[in-house]
């Protein structure tokens, strides 16, 4: 996987880009429906012009930004913008990955958000990779570690 995070003018744009060798329809359920998306992120269901977020006490509604089949997708995330950007790699046989979040500095926690992400983009590419899906802390401390010292880096 490779991976950036380059502080902007509002905050920050972490972006991850991996390739996967499973079948894209596959990948993009995971993304654009509750069946999938409930596999990864049990909290997040499809409604239908938006994602729900449920967790004990917060029941938020998180719009779908752009949304082309097998292609694009993306979302609100609490005020930071998520996209998935899909591109078949004809050379490597495979499709390519390229995950972005543009986090404003303004954003709660923003250093657990973006680990969270590059986590959850980890487990997303083991998994469509090997159809393993990684307990989500199994390789959260990596995440957490390698975002705080790229946010220390940025200071």
């Amino acid at each position: 996987m490779n991976k950036k995070l380059l502080p902007t003018e509002t905050g920050y744009t972490l972006t991850l880009t991996y390739d996967i060798k499973g079948h894209i329809d596959d990948f993009w359920s995971l993304l654009a429906t509750t069946s999938g998306l409930q596999k990864w992120f049990p909290e997040l269901s499809r409604q239908e012009n938006s994602l729900r977020f449920l967790a004990g006490q917060s029941d938020v509604s998180l719009a779908i930004l752009k949304e082309e089949k097998a292609s694009a997708f993306a979302f609100d995330w609490f005020g930071a913008t998520n996209t998935f950007i899909i591109s078949k790699n004809d050379t490597m046989n495979c499709h390519q990955i390229s995950f972005t979040e543009e986090i404003p500095s303004t954003f709660e926690n923003a250093s657990r958000d973006l680990a969270g992400w590059y986590n959850q983009n980890h487990r997303l590419m083991i998994y469509a990779n090997t159809g393993h899906l990684p307990n989500t802390m199994a390789l959260y401390q990596d995440s957490q570690d390698w975002i705080n010292n790229q946010l220390r880096k940025k200071r």
